[in-house]
Parts: C-alpha cells; structure tokens; sequence
C-alpha cells in the first residue's frame, strides 16, 4: 500500500509540473515561447529614371527599411536586369554603356524594364521600373583619330553645354539634352593616334546638322565646309573636291572608320582630309611664327579654312597638291590671321613646294590612308616638315637650307613601305612615297605619264605623250 502511494504521489507531481502548476507565481514555469510575426521590409520608391547613352553613372542609389532591423539585401529581376548591377553600396548602375543607335533591351526600343527586389531572407518587397536610354550628342575627331582634345559645344552666346575629351579612338560623348539649333562642335589640341604626334594648336570645327542624332565626325573636311556661309556653298566645295556627299552626309560619315573597312569613298575622304590638314597646320607653323605670343590657334585655323573655301570654289578643279593653291592659301591667310607679319615671297613659295609635294604622295590612290605608310608620311609633315617651316619663317634658315631639309628623300626616305614596291627613277624612295616617280621634274599628279621620264604632257588624250605625238592636239594637222 504504501508503495501504491509513493507512485501515485509522483504521478500527480509530474502531472502539476507538465501542466504548469505547482503555484500562483505567474511564472511560465518553462513553457514553449511563440517568436513575434516577421515584418517585410519597405523598399523606398525608385520610380522610372532616364539614363544617357555611353555613359555608366550611377542611376540611383538604392534603399529600403525593415521594422525588425533585418539585414537586407538588393536583387534585381525581369526581362532587362541582365544589362543592369548593383553595388556593395546598393547602387544601381549600368553593365555597360548603352548604345542608343543598338538598343539591346527585351522590346528594342530603348526602354529597358526592370524589378528591383529587397528581401531580409524571409519576406521581400519590390518595384518594377523602366530605364529609358537617351540619345547623346556625340561624335568623332580625326586627323587620324585625334585622343585628348578638348571639345565644346558652342553657340552664339559661346558654350553650351561643358567640354569634354576625345577618348583613345577619338570618340567624344556629351550626356546632356542640347538644343542643337545652330551649333557647331569644336576641338582643340589632342594627339593624332596614328602618328602618336601631339598637335597642341589644332583646332577642328563642324557645324552641327538640324537633325543630330546620328554622329557629328570632325575633321579638316569640316572646319572647311564650317567657313562657308551658304548650304550651297557647302556642297559646292564638297563637290569641288570630289566628294559625292551633302555636308550632312559628310558630317555624319565616320571616313576613318569606313576607309579602315576598304570603302573607296571613304579612303579617297580621307585623303582629302590628310592633304587639308597639312595645309591648315603649315599655315598655323607660319602664323605662330610670325605672331609669336599674340597667336591665336582657332582664329588661325578659321582664317586658312575660310581660304581653301575660296581657292575650292573659285577653281572648277581644285588641286590640294599644287604649289600655286597652296601658297595663295598661305598668303590669304596670313594676310588676315596675322596681318602685320612680312613673310617673303620666296618663303611662301618654298613651303608651297613642299606642301605639295607632301600632298601628291598623300593623295597616291595606292596608299591605304589609314595605312603605317599613311601614318609615316603625316608624321614627318607633322614633325620635320613644321620644324623645317618655322625656321625658314623665322629666319633662321635660308630657303636654300630649307629645299635641302625638306627634300623627299630626306623627309619620307624612313617612311615604312611593302617588300619589293617599285622605285622607278632609282633614287631611293619607293614610288608610293616619292612624290615624282620618274624624276623628270613633273610631280606625279600633274605628270600625265608619272612613270616615264621622257614624257609628261598628252594635250589631246591620245595615250601619247607631246613628245612623240607627232599632232600633239589632234586637229588632223602635224605639228612640225
């Protein structure tokens, strides 16, 4: 019996304690405690944002709150998230630059539609929101392609917008909304990357186009065309040149580029812009001479272009390689850009004469003008062949010691060519960058048969040169 009691004592013991019993404390006597409900998070309203093509900024900065202090995280979904990061800093930014020209969003219309997610591991909030890709004002500066320059986008009341720089290919960008209405983009200094040869005095200009959206190219092609006052007068000198393009074509035409790809227009483009550019920078070397402290690089740039526009329209077959165009140019220009200067007659007709010579090799249809050769020939017009004009300008030469400094064998003779190229007359420069093939005197581009010394004119178009036509003009009656 009294084991009996012992266990039912025991029993009911066990009993008081599972049920909480045992006393009136109000102690939970260890029972099972309910965590409180979790609390989502709140992520802070983004809202739809625009973002410039090119650019990778920060679009916004990402934040939420939770009532529990969670930690959270960011996450992002839908059609387009994969063009799209987030920073340890919760920022949301591009993978990349946008291209607007090449939208890759899930519709193709530059409006890329994203969810941004915050969960604290357990629940989550979101928002979905559209990043719409602004077309830029943007472009190209080439020389060849021109790095480092500084350009602006000016109007009347000056620039508009800030200046930004051309970047290793000579690509510029500018991330803001412009009314481009009479507008023109210029840049300044920068270093040609085909040469490596940096040009701290040039300046190039192109008028921008009513319709901006595509690229805005700069180059010598366009500082000319910007001289002109007329639309007319515009496509007159592109014609003139023998470019079969509007001035809005030329301006949108990336010639370097499409040259590269082995497109003739575009390779004869751009050797129209090499022969320009020679010009526009011999011109500056002589300005800068004779103006020393007081030289005004855009202005001297402004002053040759606007006399190339004149010689072009004036000239029903303008010659970029003539010694006569070059040194009416030159004078023009210094007359206005530096008008109390007194450059000899001699010096200016010297200069020409190299000017030209440089620019008949330039202007030879079988060198690639994005080519190492290319590149070796406007380098030494780039280098030695300004050093040798700002002597002679300045007095420090004479004409004499100038012609010898600037002699083709000396300037082009390291000039890089193909194995095995042609050198006609013997002289030690390959025919692509010997200015006169055949040494008989007469420069390629005016030399009717280039490559025979004997004969230079063929005034009828016979295929004969005068020398052996015996009817030099075909009129039926010989010439003796």
């Amino acid at each position: 019996m009294k084991k009996i009691q012992i266990v039912l004592s025991l029993f009911w013991a066990l009993l008081l304690t599972a049920c909480g019993g045992g006393g009136g404390n109000g102690s939970d006597g260890g029972a099972v405690v309910v965590p409180p409900p979790n609390n989502s998070p709140v992520l802070d309203a983004v809202g739809d944002q625009i973002l410039f093509e090119g650019t990778s900024q920060v679009i916004v900065t990402l934040s939420a709150s939770d009532a529990d202090g969670d930690s959270l995280t960011f996450s992002l979904a839908g059609a387009d998230a994969s063009f799209f990061g987030i920073t340890t800093s919760n920022e949301l930014v591009p993978s990349a630059a946008f291209d607007f020209e090449a939208p890759s969003d899930d519709g193709e219309n530059n409006v890329y539609e994203i969810l941004i997610v915050v969960s604290d591991g357990n629940a989550s909030d979101d928002e979905a929101l559209s990043i719409t890709i602004q077309d830029a004002l943007e472009g190209r500066v080439v020389d060849g392609p021109v790095s480092g320059a500084r350009v602006v986008v000016t109007g009347e009341s000056g620039s508009v917008a800030d200046a930004v720089e051309t970047d290793d290919e000579g690509f510029w960008l500018i991330p803001e909304e412009i009314d481009t209405q009479s507008l023109q983009v210029k840049s300044t200094g920068g270093v040609d990357t085909a040469t490596g040869k940096e040009l701290s005095d040039l300046v190039l200009i192109s008028d921008v186009p009513v319709d901006a959206s595509g690229s805005i190219n700069v180059n010598a092609i366009t500082t000319v065309l910007s001289t002109a006052e007329t639309m007319e007068q515009k496509t007159q000198i592109l014609q003139r040149l023998g470019i079969d393009a509007s001035p809005d074509e030329l301006i949108a035409s990336d010639i370097w580029e499409e040259a590269s790809a082995g497109s003739e227009a575009a390779q004869a483009a751009q050797r129209i812009n090499a022969k320009l550019n020679l010009i526009i920078l011999t011109t500056q070397t002589i300005v800068s001479s004779s103006t020393g402290d007081s030289f005004d690089a855009e202005a001297s740039v402004l002053a040759v272009a606007a006399a190339i526009a004149d010689s072009v329209i004036e000239s029903d077959e303008p010659d970029l390689a003539s010694s006569d165009l070059v040194a009416e140019v030159i004078t023009e220009a210094v007359s206005v850009a530096a008008p109390d200067s007194d450059v000899p007659v001699e010096v200016v007709e010297a200069v020409a004469d190299a000017v030209a010579d440089t620019n008949t090799i330039l202007g030879d249809e079988a060198i690639d003008p994005t080519s190492e050769t290319a590149a070796g020939l406007s380098a030494a017009g780039q280098e030695d062949l300004q050093e040798a004009v700002e002597h002679v300008s300045t007095g420090q030469t004479d004409v004499g010691t100038f012609e010898e400094e600037t002699d083709p064998e000396i300037l082009y003779g390291d000039v890089p060519v193909e194995d095995d190229t042609p050198d006609t007359d013997g002289d030690g420069l390959a025919d692509p960058v010997d200015p006169d093939d055949d040494n008989d005197g007469v420069r390629d581009g005016d030399d009717a048969f280039p490559l025979d010394p004997a004969e230079s004119v063929d005034t009828d178009g016979d295929g004969i040169g005068n020398n052996a036509d015996t009817d030099d003009d075909n009129d039926g009656v010989a010439d003796a």
